[in-house]
């Protein structure tokens, strides 16, 4: 953790990005089993690619069928076949979703009758942290909504779920279109009109589930209020093991072979519905009404915190781990000087 501390929340001292698994040394004998390990991986990543060939077809289908309220059905029922599949070849089981404390949230509960996960009507945003592709999948499975994540300077892009499903591997700077999606209420108002929720990783960038990322202003330019409704959800995977579903290193493609090499998964989810928001956003001001968002989504994770580090941060350390695993400097047993964190950080900046 040493060789990373520059990368880390000053504030804090949390890593956001520094895997879990990197610290962990696995036993020889067990390293040496892995080789048998291979055939059963290339097997499942099969089973991946399959299950992403069903969600190509899938949106083709579904982008000739105009009404909204005939093709959503449709998508939905494909979707959920194409994504349950893609997760379990990926090893992510036992779904647990629950309502959100609000003890915990230190929040008032709404009066009225109890809501149910993943209420939120169309048109709604969800706003959810971001630790990976299997996030994209799991939102797939539960919802099939539209997806955004901010570029890099933070203008909200509007994806597909393929389309998300290929930025949440990205490792580059990602610059916003040409063509902007537009704020986020238009976004929302265009995905009322096909049915569907909007799903938004205000992070721009992945985590390891520790902690939620800065956001940027630029996401919320022009947004004057959460008109369409907006809910907050939590997703938290297990952390044991050799590798874990957790995105901040190396590329997509080794992301997925080491996931299918790797043993099965845990994810839980935690979701606090639309009017619960609402009723907790009152009488803020608008950039008052972002701050909590964020912070109501911290609570909702186990042990998480506010970071001010943001995707920027995420770029620099990948940029960083891909020098320093090149030269052997993420090796375990090996130990960097002073002086050379400072003139590999140089190199990096």
């Amino acid at each position: 953790m040493e060789k990373y501390r520059q990368f880390g929340d000053g504030g804090t001292g949390v890593h956001p990005f520094t895997p879990a698994w990197s610290s962990r040394r696995t036993p020889l004998l067990l390293r040496l089993l892995k080789v048998f390990f291979v055939p059963i991986a290339l097997l499942r990543l099969l089973l991946f690619a399959l299950a992403m060939l069903w969600l190509g077809i899938t949106e083709m289908i579904c982008t000739v069928i105009p009404i909204g309220f005939i093709r959503y059905p449709i998508y939905r029922a494909l979707t959920y076949i194409g994504c349950f599949v893609a997760l379990l070849a990926l090893g992510i089981f036992s779904f647990s979703d629950e309502i959100a404390d609000h003890r915990r949230l230190k929040i008032a509960p709404p009066k009225g009758t109890a809501s149910k996960v993943f209420d939120a009507s169309r048109g709604a945003l969800v706003f959810v942290n971001h630790q990976g592709l299997t996030d994209v999948l799991l939102l797939g499975l539960k919802m099939s909504p539209v997806f955004v994540i901010p570029a890099s300077d933070g203008t909200p892009v509007k994806f597909t779920l393929l389309g998300a499903l290929c930025r949440a591997t990205s490792i580059k700077k990602e610059l916003a279109p040409k063509h902007s999606s537009g704020s986020l209420n238009e976004i929302a108002a265009k995905a009322k009109a096909s049915w569907q929720q909007v799903a938004v990783f205000p992070e721009g960038s992945r985590t390891i589930g520790n902690s939620v990322l800065a956001w940027k202003e630029q996401t919320f330019k022009g947004v004057e209020s959460f008109s369409a409704g907006a809910a907050v959800l939590s997703i938290q995977y297990s952390k044991t093991g050799a590798y874990t579903p957790h995105h901040t290193v190396g590329t997509g493609l080794m992301h997925l072979f080491w996931l299918c090499m790797s043993m099965p998964h845990t994810v839980s989810t935690v979701w606090l519905p639309s009017r619960d928001v609402a009723a907790a956003l009152k009488d803020k001001t608008i950039a008052e009404q972002v701050a909590f968002l964020r912070t109501l989504l911290v609570r909702m994770i186990k042990d998480a915190v506010e970071v001010a580090v943001g995707a920027d941060t995420h770029l620099e350390f990948m940029a960083f781990y891909r020098d320093a695993q090149s030269k052997g400097y993420t090796a375990k047993k090996t130990g960097m000087s002073q002086e050379e964190m400072k003139r590999l950080g140089k190199r990096c900046d």
